[in-house]
């Protein structure tokens, strides 16, 4: 027994140095990614995006036993590749503009909200053709309506700054609810059961623009960009992810383009390059979501101090108005 503990302890006491200074470094190691995990997942989602451009996007089921050309395509030799460049690119510029803490000022606010806007339209006019028809029906019309119609309300509650009737809610209510059933009207008159065409980037400048308009009204208006980071991340995933089909369709396009017969469309598949596009989006929402996040921690936590030190002041000004009037 003796001569097995003198065999063991050797081992033991590597194994005790092995977890003791292994845990002080990976304490560490925690400690530095809870300091650098938004950043990271900002820097990282937009860059995975963007360089998804030399990756396959889209090739034939491994089953498929016929002979085309070609049998696979990717990111740089389809539009699709070269947008999600694009979108990469300005994901990571507004990311790090966002970041900033000049930001949280209304007019830089301001400007990232617009410059995400003028970009996204840019994108889709430069490599989006054709256009985008819809019937607006109870949905389309609810949503604009919601959007709009609260929109208009946080506007006028803005400028009355709660002063007069605007001060009591049941009058507040009806404001609302007039706004709602007037902007519901117009929009039913003007484009409700018909069928309306725009070019893709008009339609992709109006989103945008409704989600800048939402960013920018509501409170507290300080994170109106870390809002517009958050919804445009949304938009960029979206159009990633749906346009799954187009990319399908793209390989079946080049396969007619080389003179043969196109495969079926069901036996195409998307890959890992357009899988990573979307991945990157998703990261770059996470981020936005816990930046958001700290930034209205650190506000809320400020503007209760801001109303503790208010409530102090006021305590002492009436205690010494007491003090002087006792002096008397």
């Amino acid at each position: 027994m003796k001569n097995l503990w003198t065999g063991i302890r050797p081992v033991w006491r590597i194994v005790f140095w092995v977890l003791r200074f292994g845990w002080r470094r990976f304490a560490a190691v925690v400690r530095w990614v809870k300091r650098v995990w938004v950043p990271l997942l900002g820097t990282v989602g937009p860059l995975l995006t963007a360089q998804t451009l030399v990756w396959e996007y889209a090739r034939m089921r491994p089953t498929y036993g016929f002979i085309v050309k070609p049998w696979s395509i990717r990111g740089y030799e389809t539009t699709h590749g070269w947008i999600s460049l694009a979108i990469g690119f300005v994901a990571l510029l507004a990311f790090w503009a966002v970041r900033s803490h000049r930001s949280e000022q209304l007019r830089y606010g301001a400007a990232i909200v617009s410059g995400v806007v003028a970009a996204g339209t840019i994108i889709t006019a430069a490599f989006g053709g054709g256009e985008y028809s819809v019937t607006p029906g109870f949905p389309v019309i609810g949503l604009l309506t919601l959007i709009l119609g609260t929109e208009t309300y946080r506007l006028v509650g803005s400028i009355s700054a709660g002063r007069g009737p605007m001060r009591r809610s049941w009058v507040r209510a009806l404001v609302l609810i007039g706004l709602l059933a007037g902007v519901a009207a117009g929009l039913n008159a003007t484009i409700g059961g018909r069928e309306v065409s725009v070019p893709q980037w008009v339609a992709m400048g109006v989103v945008l623009a409704l989600a800048g308009a939402l960013s920018l009204a509501s409170a507290p208006r300080q994170l109106s960009a870390n809002r517009m980071l958050m919804l445009s991340s949304i938009v960029a995933g979206l159009t990633l992810a749906l346009s799954a089909g187009a990319v399908r369709s793209t390989l079946r396009r080049f396969q007619v383009a080389e003179g043969g017969v196109p495969a079926k469309f069901i036996d195409t598949q998307v890959t890992a390059g357009h899988l990573l596009a979307v991945l990157g989006m998703a990261l770059l929402f996470a981020a936005a979501v816990a930046l958001w996040a700290r930034r209205r921690d650190t506000l809320l936590t400020a503007q209760r101090a801001k109303r503790q030190r208010d409530a102090a002041e006021a305590s002492a000004s009436e205690i010494r108005a007491a003090l002087e009037h006792v002096g008397r």
